[in-house]
């Protein structure tokens, strides 16, 4: 089957194979994905071994038949392959990604935690667990409880995001690694 993989990537880049990756793995998660490892340069290949331990594909050493003279293709045939050991890399929760694709939106200003509430609510991702079903919303304390623990926080700890201002005119802002984590991860919302 053929896969809608981003038309350009460019191979010296890892964080932009790591992007193309994720929409490749993003496309093809109901299926078992196998990835070679021993084809392209040494940054293709960091980068197809991390998306395998992210998105939990199977990577794969082509071990040639036989190196060839500099003026023909480097190798001709195989002589086995090895599968790899399969690693994990945790990532990030879906509701930190979202929040962090929401904050980039909205610029180098940053947003304030009353409009990521208000962004995990449109988008499902507020989920309080002890919330009794009679009560059809959230008290404001218990949704910014939520936003602490389970994204603020997390987001920090990770070192995506921080804060700017004081008091109400804090800011929630992106960091380097923040933009960065959304190429790599921002292909599986």
């Amino acid at each position: 089957m053929l896969i809608a993989a981003p038309s350009y990537c460019d191979i010296h880049d890892l964080l932009d194979v790591m992007r193309a990756l994720s929409v490749i793995f993003k496309e093809e998660k109901k299926n078992l994905i196998y990835v070679n490892v021993s084809s392209g340069n040494k940054i293709q290949a960091i980068a197809c071994m991390m998306a395998c331990m992210i998105w939990n594909g199977t990577p794969y050493y082509v071990i040639p038949e036989r190196f060839n003279r500099f003026d023909e293709p480097l190798t001709t045939g195989v002589k086995d392959i090895v599968t790899l050991p399969k690693y994990r890399i945790d990532k990030p929760e879906t509701e930190i990604i979202s929040c962090l694709d929401y904050i980039g939106r909205h610029g180098p200003n940053g947003v304030s935690k009353k409009q990521l509430i208000t962004h995990l609510e449109t988008a499902g991702l507020l989920r309080i667990p002890s919330l009794p079903i009679e009560r059809k919303a959230a008290s404001a304390q218990a949704r910014y409880r939520y936003l602490e623990e389970h994204v603020i926080k997390p987001a920090h700890d990770w070192g995506f995001v921080r804060e700017e201002g004081k008091t109400r005119n804090k800011r929630i802002v992106l960091t380097k690694e923040g933009k960065e984590s959304l190429i790599v991860f921002g292909g599986m919302l």
